[in-house]
């Protein structure tokens, strides 16, 4: 693509097919296009003032969840009076990967409800448990921790009291492209829970290494893809046993967000 110095011709596209090949001069062997070769050559034109390749461009991936045009985190584009662009890049990524149902993260929160219509197709499924039978199919000490356990009741059911652990989840994965609410980063992922916050946002470090022993295990015994942990609180002193109850993750794959 080039046009003639001074701008006062039109611009040229040129074409060339790929599939033919040409002789190379001074030879009778033919060789596969050099694309770069004739463009060098046509910048060495004095004629001629730019020189470039067309490129294909195409537009980014956007998901058709009615709010997400208010997430700015994802997408800025000045919508609530702040800085275009100041965010993650979301739709830029998501022309590369949307997510992967084969990953899951750990959510060390509140809880999640997983009732919510834009978690509830990215919940994690315990394969090792059957749902509503009172008995711990696994053996891992919870009942049908269907979907993760509950740290203070030592029940399967995390059911979220709070909000806090539901909105963490939402960001990290609301089911994307379902004409429905928001977006997370992830649209297909799959989010396992451990409550140990109460529904004041409260918990203590015995609670929150249950979750860290829980998600170890559970990436080492039934062989679940648990890539990292999220642990959206913070406050107390140093514990030694939640210490030890991170360091447990500490292999390799799996990592621990705060």
């Amino acid at each position: 693509l080039g046009r003639s110095s001074g701008g006062a011709l039109p611009w040229y596209l040129v074409s060339f097919d790929r599939a033919k090949k040409v002789l190379t001069q001074g030879s009778q062997d033919s060789e596969e296009l050099d694309l770069q070769r004739i463009a060098d050559a046509y910048r060495a034109d004095p004629n001629i003032e730019v020189v470039e390749f067309n490129h294909i461009v195409h537009t980014f991936v956007v998901p058709n969840d009615p709010k997400f045009n208010e997430l700015w985190g994802l997408d800025n584009t000045g919508q609530t009076g702040g800085t275009a662009d100041a965010d993650i890049d979301a739709p830029e990524a998501w022309n590369t990967n949307t997510g992967s149902s084969d990953i899951i993260v750990g959510v060390i929160d509140t809880g999640v409800d997983y009732n919510h219509p834009d978690l509830a197709a990215n919940m994690w499924v315990n394969p090792g448990e059957i749902p509503g039978n009172g008995i711990d199919d696994d053996g891992n000490g919870y009942i049908d921790d269907i979907h993760g356990i509950n740290a203070i009741a030592n029940t399967g059911d995390h059911m979220d009291d709070h909000g806090h652990g539901t909105h963490v989840s939402g960001t990290i994965g609301a089911r994307g492209n379902n004409s429905l609410g928001v977006v997370g980063v992830n649209w297909n992922v799959r989010i396992a829970a451990c409550k140990f916050l109460d529904s004041t946002g409260s918990g203590d470090s015995v609670g929150a290494a249950k979750c860290f022993q829980y998600f170890n295990r559970l990436k080492k015994v039934p062989g679940q893809n648990v890539l990292l942990t999220s642990n959206s609180w913070g406050g107390g002193g140093f514990s030694q046993t939640l210490y030890d109850a991170m360091a447990g993750l500490d292999q390799p794959g799996m990592a621990t967000i705060l």
